[in-house]
């Protein structure tokens, strides 16, 4: 949806779909080596947060945390969680995220 605001262009608004939602977390899986504390990142905790759940974020046990992600984490109690099996195999997966 574009929203304009006085004399500036239309801005598109940001927004983002978790891969996995329940009644006590938002999921975000996650399949890069470095994972960076990003704007989705940042989005998705903010929506995790005003619906009084939590983020958590699946990603392969043998990626990295950027130093920033993990002090945000921390931070806002986002919870990590590494696959050892991957994330392809969690995504094929029956949609269970443990």
């Amino acid at each position: 949806m574009l929203e304009k605001s006085g004399d500036q262009d239309a801005v598109p608004q940001r927004g983002i779909l978790p891969d996995a939602e329940n009644g006590e977390s938002v999921f975000l899986i996650k399949a890069c080596r470095y994972l960076r504390l990003t704007h989705e990142v940042r989005l998705a905790t903010f929506m995790a947060m005003q619906s009084g759940r939590r983020l958590e974020i699946v990603m392969a046990a043998d990626y990295a945390l950027a130093p920033a992600l993990a002090d945000f984490a921390k931070q806002y109690g986002i919870v990590i969680r590494r696959h050892p099996e991957g994330v392809s195999t969690l995504a094929s997966s029956t949609g269970t995220v443990t």
